[in-house]
């Protein structure tokens, strides 16, 4: 994969922190550059109805640690759903053990629509998305902007979705990963105090709603390509030879 990765001019992240990608992949640092990701669905989230139905809310597919959810849940006064498409848990590195769900946590099959994950998070009365230790990519990123721009205070592990983006206690509540105790302590703090999730429920929007759609994700990435490209042009290289068009 390193010798693959040697042939590209350009590495656009949707993350900040890099650092592990570059050791394990040899990834030049000058080589690459960040983008914030987008909200997807924008339009249709600008005019979704939102309400608090009284649950907890945790979905996504990408190296969810719903183990560590399922603890800091168990016992909590709270009712709790986890939005799951079975047959893609497995396949991005979530696991989950129907026989190990406290009775308080329902587990909602669905069929993974765009539509269907905005009416679950509209509803909710906050969205917690417990992320794998030591994972790589941003996972959980496109599911908080989307729960960010609907209104809803987010509980997120701290990973490379959040490191260098997300301030704990302003647009998030930041916990570290595998910490079942300190999840479980977020979780109750958001549900008890109003003050408290409405105040990180609305920077989350302003923050979410700043970064708008795929018009101004792909600006962005258009603009980072023509500066690559411009760099080359001053510089011997690959991309010098490239015509102006």
């Amino acid at each position: 994969m390193r010798w693959l990765l040697r042939a590209v001019d350009l590495f656009v992240f949707y993350c900040r922190d890099t650092a592990r990608l570059r050791v394990i992949y040899g990834l030049p640092a000058e080589k690459i550059r960040y983008v914030p990701f987008k909200v997807n669905d924008y339009q249709e989230i600008l005019t979704t109805p939102t309400s608090d139905a009284g649950y907890v809310l945790s979905c996504g597919r990408s190296y969810r640690d719903y183990v560590t959810l399922c603890k800091a849940l168990e016992g909590l006064p709270y009712s709790a759903r986890i939005l799951v498409t079975p047959d893609e848990l497995a396949g991005n590195g979530s696991e989950l053990d129907l026989r190990s769900v406290p009775a308080n946590i329902t587990v909602v099959t669905d069929d993974g629509s765009s539509r269907s994950w905005r009416e679950w998070i509209a509803h909710a009365k906050l969205v917690v998305l417990p992320i794998s230790p030591d994972v790589l990519a941003p996972a959980g990123i496109s599911t908080y902007l989307v729960a960010m721009a609907l209104g809803k205070c987010v509980i997120i592990s701290d990973s490379p979705a959040t490191r260098g983006i997300l301030k704990d206690g302003e647009q998030a509540v930041v916990v570290p990963p595998a910490d079942p105790a300190l999840l479980r302590a977020a979780v109750v703090k958001a549900s008890e105090d109003a003050d408290h999730r409405a105040r990180i429920a609305q920077a989350g929007r302003e923050y979410a709603l700043s970064l708008r759609d795929e018009d101004r994700l792909a600006d962005d990435i258009v603009h980072e390509v023509t500066r690559a490209i411009g760099r080359e042009r001053r510089q011997p290289g690959r991309l010098a030879s490239l015509p102006e068009s």
